[in-house]
Order: C-alpha cells, then sequence, then structure tokens
C-alpha cells in the first residue's frame, strides 16, 4: 500500500511539473496571484483570455515549492502526473518510480548541460532553451551532427517525459 509520505517524497525527488521540464507554463487564475507582482511569478495572459505563469516557476528551489502551505495555485495542488498515478493505482513500485524519476532528471540535466554551453541565457524552460539553441545553431551553421545529434536526444527525452510523466 502507497503512502501520502511516498507521494510526497516522489514529488520532491522529481519536481519536473514546476521546473519546466515537463510545461511551458502553469495556467493559472488572476485572483490566485495576489500579493505577487506579475513579473516576480512571470504572469502573462494567454490567447484564450486566461492567465498563466512562466516555468520554471520562481517558487521551486531545491525541487521544494516556497509556498507550498501558502497560497500555491489551485492547478499546483490538484496536479498529479502519469507516473505519480500510475505510483497510486499500484502500477510501479516505490523504488521503481524513484529510479525512473533518477534516470529522467539525470537525462534531462545531461541534454540541458550540452544546451546551455551555446546559449548564455539562464532560466529558461527546457523547451525555450531548445528552441533557443536550435535558432543559434541555424544562424551560426555548425556542424550538423552536433544538430542532429543533441535534437534525437532531446526528442528522445521529450517521448520519455510523456511516456511516463504527462498525463
Amino acid at each position: 500500500m502507497n503512502t501520502a509520505n511516498q507521494e510526497q517524497e516522489l514529488c520532491i525527488a522529481c519536481g519536473l511539473c514546476c521546473d519546466g521540464s515537463l510545461f511551458e507554463f502553469t495556467p493559472t487564475r488572476l485572483e490566485e496571484q495576489d500579493g505577487f507582482e506579475p513579473a516576480e511569478v512571470g504572469l502573462f495572459k494567454l490567447n484564450d483570455g486566461g492567465f498563466a505563469i512562466s516555468q520554471p516557476c520562481c517558487h521551486l528551489h531545491n525541487k521544494c515549492c516556497e509556498i507550498y502551505q501558502a497560497v500555491r495555485p489551485a492547478i499546483c495542488g490538484k496536479y498529479k502526473c502519469k507516473l505519480l498515478k500510475n505510483f497510486l493505482r499500484d502500477e510501479i513500485t516505490f523504488s521503481a518510480a524513484l529510479e525512473l524519476i533518477e534516470t529522467t532528471l539525470t537525462q534531462r540535466d545531461d541534454i540541458r548541460e550540452k544546451l546551455e554551453l551555446d546559449v548564455e541565457k539562464r532560466g529558461l524552460n527546457l523547451s525555450d532553451l531548445f528552441k533557443a539553441w536550435t535558432e543559434l545553431q541555424t544562424q551560426e551553421s555548425q556542424q550538423t551532427a552536433r544538430i542532429t545529434e543533441l535534437s534525437l536526444e532531446y526528442l528522445a527525452l521529450q517521448l520519455h517525459l510523456a511516456r511516463n510523466f504527462k498525463k
């Protein structure tokens, strides 16, 4: 039987839903942002008239939410990734889930490190970092093999995230 403590441990070990790896932004309601400056949280208006917070979330530090007990957006409290849902349904063990998280974080960190060698701007979500890197490579006519290799690594990570973490 899975426990609430194990559920929290998995989330704290992971952080992919808040660090810009899974999502470029988090939908929110404007009233949920009371007390925060829009620029501070990266608040922006969506095309549908709703609002969102840019990822990575500015309240995430060391894979922990600084406002977890306070005023975090409702979606943050409700969200459960695919891996967590599978764990809660006993479709994956706690240790296997932790191992999958660790493997994914290592893969993500490796790709992020390679992308950041060329892109000077920091604090971008993974998707925007890849876009910036691709644009830079195209402008500078870099080696095709390097572009292909890192692009395939990035796409493999996106497939892995979709298969194991996204809803």
